[in-house]
C-alpha cells in the first residue's frame, strides 16, 4: 500500500506546473516500441542493419543525430539517485536513463527537473530491445548497469540482463574506447558476469568506476546499512 500511494505521489510531483519542463522523451516511443519490436523480431533477417526501430522520427533520435556531448546510458536507473547526481556533477556529457516502472520514471524526472538539469534524457523502455534495436552504433561513452534484479533462483536465470546478446548489444553502441561499468550485490551473479566477461576477447578489464556519496544508488544505501558487500568492475571495449 505504501509504494502504491508513493507511486501516486510521483506520478502527481510530475505535473507540477512550477518545475522547469521535462526531458522526458519517451511518451510516443515507448507505445510503438514494445509491439513492433516483436514484429521485427519475426520479419527481421540476420543481414537487417541493427538500428530497426519504427520511431526513426522520435526524439531520440533527434538526440543522436544532434547532441555534441558525449551520451553516458544508465540502464534501469531505479530512483535515479546515481543517475541524477552524475548528470549534476558532470554538465559537459548528456545522460540517458531506462527504466521500465513508470513510477521510478516520474520520480527521477522530478529530481533532475527540480535542478533544471539540460543534460538528462529518461525513457521508458524495456532495456534489451532498446540497446538492440534503438541505439546506434559506437554513441555511447560509458554504460552503467548498477544492481540488476539478480534473478537468484536457478530457474529464473535465464531472465538476467546480463547475457551474451546484452553483452553483443553493449560492444555495438559503445565507442572505441568505450566502458561497461556494473556494480550488484549478488556474488553469484558478479561471479556469472565474470564469467561472461572472461571469455570475451572484445573487451578487457579496466579500474573500477568510484562513485561520490551522493551517486550511491538507493538500493546500495540499504546494501551499507546492513554491512553488505558491494562487487563493482568495469570493462572496456578493445
Amino acid at each position: 500500500m505504501a509504494r502504491d500511494r508513493n507511486a501516486v505521489r510521483y506520478l502527481k510531483a510530475q505535473k507540477n506546473i512550477h518545475l522547469p519542463p521535462s526531458r522526458e522523451i519517451g511518451d510516443g516511443l515507448c507505445t510503438i516500441l514494445r509491439p513492433d519490436v516483436e514484429m521485427l523480431k519475426i520479419l527481421g533477417s540476420s543481414d537487417t542493419p541493427a538500428l530497426r526501430c519504427p520511431g526513426s522520427g522520435c526524439e531520440l533520435f533527434e538526440l543522436f543525430d544532434k547532441c555534441v556531448k558525449p551520451i553516458d546510458l544508465e540502464i534501469g536507473f531505479g530512483m535515479g539517485r546515481f543517475l541524477v547526481a552524475k548528470a549534476n556533477a558532470t554538465p559537459e556529457v548528456h545522460f540517458l536513463g531506462i527504466e521500465l516502472e513508470a513510477a521510478r520514471l516520474a520520480r527521477t524526472d522530478v529530481a533532475a527537473r527540480t535542478l533544471d538539469l539540460k543534460n538528462i534524457s529518461l525513457i521508458r523502455a524495456q532495456a534489451n530491445s532498446m540497446l538492440m534495436y534503438c541505439i546506434p552504433d559506437a554513441r555511447i561513452s560509458n554504460i552503467y548497469l548498477l544492481f540488476p534484479d539478480p534473478w537468484p533462483k536457478a530457474r529464473h536465470s535465464k531472465n538476467r540482463i546480463f547475457q551474451l546478446p546484452f553483452v553483443n548489444s553493449v560492444h555495438r553502441i559503445l565507442t572505441s574506447d568505450g566502458c561497461l561499468h556494473v556494480a550488484t550485490d549478488d556474488e553469484e551473479y558478479f561471479n556469472h558476469m565474470r564469467e561472461v566477461m572472461d571469455s570475451e576477447q572484445r573487451f578487457f578489464e579496466a579500474e573500477p568506476l568510484k562513485r561520490s556519496e551522493e551517486e550511491l544508488t538507493d538500493f546500495e544505501l540499504k546494501f551499507a546499512a546492513k554491512n553488505k558487500q558491494v562487487y563493482t568492475a568495469a570493462w572496456q571495449k578493445n
